[in-house]
């Protein structure tokens, strides 16, 4: 919790400072800060300085406030410009994650070998996480790094690795893009405050699957809804005057930038955000600094990846969809389950009902404020529904066949929509007129209070949840790793680092999970991991010499091997290059040797990986 904590302290000073500065609401500024230090910390984590990065930017951050308190002439001034309405609201929001995440555990597969395994290598070595020189997964290594350095920032302020502030930081900077909506209400304005800030603390849980292995919102480190929830700021920016002044040009511009670094998806959010701006805003010049942010995010990944020979896992291409993955895409969206609830309902609950709802919503927000035409909500409306389509389609290539994660992927248009009704409703919700009569604050409060208790009513699985958290269970992998790291350390001469392979024959997705497990626990400074896939690449069926292949493959920098288990078809080719036998648990050191295979395996006599 310590180190959230100190990370929340350093934006706070920047939010307060840049506030001052550009005579802003600090509502305004907490998105700005967020995007800003990801932005930040990945250009110097593209050269392998992300320390030094951290570094500057918290000497950034107070020289920031700083800046704001000398301008300002007055502590107790910055302060009450800083606890407006909606930053108290966000500070609470913080307040419940630091009590309810900060305990939190690294549990699935893909935080174990992605989300929560970048971070950590980034936590533990400073270093750009690509190439074979990285303990991360070869086929995990071509996501971009925008969610991780979030997660290296939250974690950054405590010699050891702490999980949970993981959780901390992604839900904080997921609500961090709803505080702007806040930017014109007053003290005045507290009656409403408390429910519209409910509404808005309770979105993502509403819209997070719990499909398979999607889980709550703060519960797993999965992308999708931070990206929906950034995908619709970017929206609502573009249709609101992005380049009426230099402030709002350059929060536009970092939210699509970081919008590219969260996932590779999110480049068709801000792609589609700009065309939209583009049609609003006709022709002006300075629509050359957010095209030049999106080009920035998107080029100079690709080419990090192209210099280190890193390729995607599943590299989307366009071609025509087998009529299986076409029935069982539309299928899925008229019946399947899309948000967070247990219980079937049928199609009343699909993504189609609920996207063409909160599509109606939209028209009707944009109605009732008035300061904006029909013209902007139209263009707004149709480039959701364009890249929401494209989404859909572009995912139906991968999993239109199985639909495996389908519902979680989901998530991300259906919180991007309803994020941009929210940013729309919520500036003019004080002075709102329905049929020519202004509301009461005591019928804003009744209308607010009903629609939280429609939000609550569909949310309340994951609300009961976490009044009686339910952390997954993990399996004791943490004494494998110390185990697997104490004999290592006797075994190497001094000054040496070593390389472990972790090895698992078969495939069941209890031993695949603790192989994740002994794998993210072992990530650190000193012993480094190289990982193909959870199964072992030993035990292939049709290997013509799989012993052959192995051996090659241990020759390339390995020096040791850890057997997780050991399956029958195993045992022939770990006899070929071992005098010892395959033991469950045991650990190998790879020898060079003058035999056919050019390595041989010696069991560690240490009794410390027994």
């Amino acid at each position: 919790m310590v180190t959230s904590v100190i990370t929340l302290i350093f934006l706070s000073l920047a939010v307060s400072g840049l506030s001052v500065l550009t005579d802003r609401r600090t509502e305004a500024c907490w998105p700005v800060c967020f995007c800003g230090a990801v932005a930040w910390l990945y250009g110097f984590y593209c050269f392998g300085f992300v320390r030094v990065g951290l570094i500057l930017l918290c000497v950034g951050m107070v020289g920031l406030f700083l800046a704001g308190w000398r301008k300002l002439g007055s502590l107790r001034g910055c302060l009450l410009r800083f606890f407006t309405p909606g930053t108290v609201a966000y500070l609470c929001f913080c307040l419940i994650f630091l009590v309810f995440f900060s305990g939190n555990v690294v549990s699935r597969h893909n935080e174990l070998r992605l989300w929560g395994a970048v971070p950590k290598a980034i936590h533990a070595t400073g270093k750009l996480q690509l190439g074979p020189d990285s303990p991360i997964f070869s086929t995990m290594q071509s996501y971009p790094p925008g969610l991780s350095l979030l997660g290296y920032f939250f974690t950054a302020f405590s010699k050891e690795f702490a999980e949970g502030a993981l959780f901390v930081g992604y839900a904080c900077m997921t609500l961090s893009f709803f505080t702007p909506a806040f930017s014109k209400w007053e003290w005045k304005h507290w009656p409403l405050l408390a429910p519209v800030g409910l509404v808005v603390l309770m979105t993502p849980f509403v819209f997070t699957s719990h499909f398979q292995d999607a889980g709550l919102f703060g519960m797993t480190l999965y992308v999708d809804a931070v990206l929906g929830v950034t995908a619709g700021a970017s929206f609502y920016q573009a249709g609101h005057k992005p380049l009426k002044d230099w402030f709002r040009l350059a929060s536009f511009g970092l939210t699509l930038f970081v919008l590219c670094l969260l996932k590779d998806t999110g480049a068709l959010f801000a792609v589609t955000a700009l065309i939209v701006s583009v049609l609003l805003e006709k022709r002006s010049w300075k629509l050359l600094v957010p095209a030049a942010a999106v080009l920035a995010g998107v080029g100079s990944w690709k080419l990090l990846l192209e210099g280190y020979h890193v390729h995607a896992l599943v590299p989307l291409k366009i071609h025509s969809l087998s009529d299986l993955a076409i029935k069982n895409v539309l299928g899925a969206l008229v019946s399947t389950n899309v948000i967070a609830l247990d219980v079937p309902l049928g199609f009343f609950l699909s993504f189609v009902f609920v996207f063409l709802a909160l599509l109606a919503l939209h028209f009707l927000v944009f109605r009732l404020q008035r300061e904006q035409g029909r013209g902007e909500a139209a263009v707004v409306a149709v480039g959701i529904l364009a890249s929401t389509v494209a989404f859909i389609y572009g995912y139906s290539l991968i999993y239109g066949e199985t639909l495996e994660s389908y519902c979680r992927y989901m998530e991300t248009p259906l919180l991007g929509l309803f994020s941009c009704v929210l940013l729309t409703a919520i500036p003019a919700l004080p002075q709102w007129k329905i049929s020519g009569w202004v509301l009461s604050w005591k019928r804003k409060l009744s209308v607010c209070v009903l629609g939280l208790c429609a939000f609550v009513g569909v949310g309340v699985t994951a609300a009961w949840q976490y009044v009686f958290p339910l952390n997954p269970e993990i399996p004791d992998a943490g004494r494998d790793a110390a185990r697997i790291r104490a004999a290592v350390e006797q075994d190497l001469p001094q000054g040496e680092t070593g390389w472990i392979y972790l090895v698992m024959a078969g495939d069941g997705l209890e031993n695949s999970f603790y192989h994740h497990r002994v794998f993210f626990d072992l990530i650190s400074s000193d012993i480094n991991i190289r990982n193909g896939l959870a199964q072992t690449q030993v035990v292939i069926p049709g290997l013509e010499n799989p012993t052959q292949v192995w051996a090659q493959e241990l020759a390339d920098g390995y020096d040791y091997v850890y057997l997780l288990s050991v399956e029958d078809a195993l045992l022939p080719v770990f006899a070929e290059l071992s005098e010892d036998p395959a033991q469950e648990h045991g650990l190998y050191r790879v020898c060079r040797e003058g035999n056919d295979y050019g390595v041989s395996l010696r069991r560690v006599p240490s009794q410390a990986a027994e």
